[in-house]
């Protein structure tokens, strides 16, 4: 949950471009099929910001865990920060598929048209699905924010 509090902040702040420590975390895993050390890597990754290096430890995980929305998710971040927004589509939208109540997805999905793609119909439309599925949610809260916020902008 911490990777999304942090992904969905850093997708509404300014965009402030400054150097970021380079982390070397645990030697990846090297024997048998170990999805929750690969996705241990990819978030190590992912909270030190090497978005390419997480994006192919996600990558490893999800050949071992294909059906993964939490992976699928912040794959899907580090896709968007790269400028790979079909790719970052593309993985939100399985990652909803697959758990069609798995709110990161759509709050990320949502974010990626409002902040990237400036499709703020599609960014509204998708937040609202969010408050349909679960509207006493944090999440749900979070969605109303930023609806208005777009809604503010427009005015």
């Amino acid at each position: 949950m911490n990777r999304l509090v942090m992904a969905v902040a850093l997708l509404m702040a300014a965009a402030c471009q400054h150097a970021t420590p380079t982390v070397t975390p645990a030697a990846p895993p090297s024997a048998g099929p170990d999805a929750k050390r690969w996705i241990a890597l990819g978030n190590q990754y992912f909270d030190t910001h090497q978005r390419d290096k997480a994006i192919e430890a996600y990558a490893r995980a999800l050949e071992l865990d294909p059906n993964n929305p939490d992976v699928l998710t912040d794959q899907g971040v580090m896709y968007s920060e790269t400028t790979q927004y079909e790719k970052a589509i593309a993985n939100f939208q399985k990652a909803h598929a697959i758990d069609p109540k798995h709110l990161p997805s759509l709050l990320n999905l949502g974010m990626l048209y409002a902040q990237y793609l400036k499709d703020y119909d599609q960014a509204v439309k998708t937040w609202k699905r969010v408050i349909e599925i679960a509207p006493t949610t944090i999440q749900a809260a979070k969605a109303h924010a930023y609806i208005e916020r777009v809604n503010s902008a427009a005015r």
